[in-house]
C-alpha cells in the first residue's frame, strides 16, 4: 500500500527531480524493498520444501512452480507444464464428465509428436496436492511402461513384426527389440562356448538381415501413419546398428562373450522373474527407469 501511495502521489508530480525528493519518498521505498525482499525468501523457502517433496519441481522456474500449485488442486489446469516435468508427456488424457469437462482421473498419456499410450488403469488424481498427485502420475507411468514392456517382449519371436510394433509404443518396441538382440547373440556365444555350433554368429547375422528384412517390407506400405514410419525409422536405425556389430564380431573371428568386442556394446537383457530390465555395458549394469520418452528419432545408439 505504501507503494501504491508514493507512484499515484508521483504521477501528480510533473517535475522527476521533486518527485524523487520528496520528503520520506526514499526511506518509504527502503521499506518497502525490505518487506519485499522477505516476501521472497519467504516464497523461496516454501517452494524449496515443495521442490523437496518432488525433486522434479527443480526443473522448473519459481513462475513456474507457482503456476503448479495455484491450479494443483485441478489437474487438467497443469498439464501445460507436464512436458517440464517428465520429458516426455505433453498431455494427458482425462476422463470425461457428464458436463463434458475433464474430470481429474487420467485415462493415457499423449507425447508431443502425437502418440498415445493407455495407462494400465484409471489414476484418480483428485483432491490432492500437486506434489502427491503428480509423484502418483510419475510412478503411473512407469508403472504402465513397465508391464507393456514384458507383454512385449514375451510378442516379439512370434508376432507379425507390422503388427507388433503397431500393438505397442516407439520406446518399447526398440527396447524390446535390443533385448531380443541381445538374447540371441549370447545364445550364439553360448553355442560356439559349448562346440556346439561354431558358425552361431553367422546365423545370428542372418537373424539381423531377417529382421531388416522384415521391417523394409513393413515401411514400404502406403497406409502408414507419420507416427508408425517414424517408430519405423528408429527402429530401422538400431536394427542395423545390431547387424554390423554382428557383422564385426563375425569379421572379428570373435568366440567368447567374454571378449571386449562384446562387452563394449549397450546390451539389454530382461529379467522375467523381476519383470524388469537391465541395460549392461562392460562390467557396469543399470535398472532401466522407464521413462516414457515418446515417438522420437533416434541419432545415437
Amino acid at each position: 500500500s505504501d507503494f501504491r501511495e508514493q507512484m499515484t502521489d508521483a504521477a501528480t508530480t510533473p517535475n522527476p527531480i521533486d518527485a524523487c525528493l520528496h520528503e520520506g519518498r526514499h526511506d518509504t521505498f527502503v521499506r518497502s524493498l525490505a518487506a519485499l525482499e522477505r516476501c521472497t525468501r519467504s516464497l523461496g523457502d516454501y517452494l524449496e520444501t515443495k521442490r523437496r517433496k518432488f525433486p522434479r519441481f527443480y526443473m522448473v522456474s519459481a513462475a513456474d512452480l507457482v503456476d503448479i500449485l495455484s491450479k494443483g488442486r485441478h489437474p487438467p489446469a497443469v498439464q501445460e507444464h507436464l512436458a517440464k516435468l517428465t520429458g516426455g508427456v505433453s498431455a494427458v488424457q482425462w476422463r470425461v464428465g457428464d458436463d463434458g469437462g475433464p474430470v481429474p482421473t487420467a485415462l493415457a498419456v499423449r507425447s508431443g509428436d502425437g502418440e498415445v499410450v493407455a495407462l494400465k488403469g484409471p489414476l484418480n488424481c483428485e483432491g490432492q496436492q500437486a506434489e502427491e498427485w503428480l509423484a502418483k502420475f510419475v510412478a503411473h507411468v512407469q508403472a504402465t511402461m513397465r508391464a507393456q514392456l514384458a507383454k512385449c517382449v514375451e510378442a516379439f519371436p512370434e508376432a507379425a513384426r507390422d503388427k507388433w510394433l503397431g500393438d505397442y509404443c516407439a520406446q518399447l518396441s526398440v527396447t524390446a527389440s535390443q533385448i531380443w538382440w541381445t538374447h540371441q547373440v549370447g545364445q550364439a556365444f553360448d553355442l560356439i562356448e559349448s562346440s556346439t555350433n561354431a558358425d552361431a554368429l553367422g546365423d545370428a547375422l542372418e537373424a539381423c538381415g531377417a529382421n531388416l528384412a522384415a521391417l523394409n517390407a513393413a515401411i514400404s506400405r502406403p497406409d502408414l501413419s507419420r507416427g508408425d514410419r517414424t517408430k519405423m525409422i528408429t527402429l530401422i536405425t538400431v536394427e542395423v546398428h545390431a547387424r554390423d556389430v554382428v557383422r564385426g564380431l563375425v569379421e572379428g573371428k570373435v568366440d567368447s562373450s567374454s571378449n571386449f568386442a562384446w562387452q563394449s556394446q549397450l546390451r539389454f537383457r530382461f529379467d522375467e522373474s523381476t519383470t524388469d530390465c537391465v541395460a549392461t555395458i562392460a562390467a557396469a549394469d543399470f535398472n532401466y527407469q522407464y521413462e516414457y520418452e515418446g515417438n522420437t528419432g533416434r541419432l545415437v545408439i
